[in-house]
């Protein structure tokens, strides 16, 4: 019931057991799949916290299903998870930008724009 805890702490809170779920898949993923490899290509490196958005959204999905299949899923609120994902994209789109050197963009400007 909504009087009990907010929506979106709650809606948070779900995304935050998704974090530490896909945090712990990395984790034992990561060793395992570090001995395969095909060609020059090490699969560890599928299984780094570089691809963590990636795998995240994998397990988003897996819990999404779980959770309507034990008949949960009405517990989550589209809304709410469109708003959260919107800000969150927002936040990762500015963090990119920022985290661009412009010492080195300004040296490959030129080849950029023509």
């Amino acid at each position: 019931h909504s009087a009990n805890i907010d929506t979106l702490a709650f809606h948070i809170a779900i995304l935050g057991v998704a974090y530490l779920v896909t945090d712990q898949y990395l984790n034992f993923m990561r060793p395992i799949a570090d001995g395969w490899a095909i060609g020059d290509v090490n699969f560890g490196v599928l299984f780094s916290h570089n691809l963590f958005f990636v795998h995240g959204l994998m397990v988003c999905v897996v819990m999404r299903s779980l959770l309507d299949r034990f008949g949960l899923g009405h517990f989550i609120d589209d809304e709410t998870q469109r708003r959260i994902t919107g800000t969150s994209v927002d936040f990762m789109v500015v963090a990119t930008i920022m985290s661009i050197h412009f010492a080195l963009l300004s040296e490959f400007i030129l080849p950029i724009l023509v």
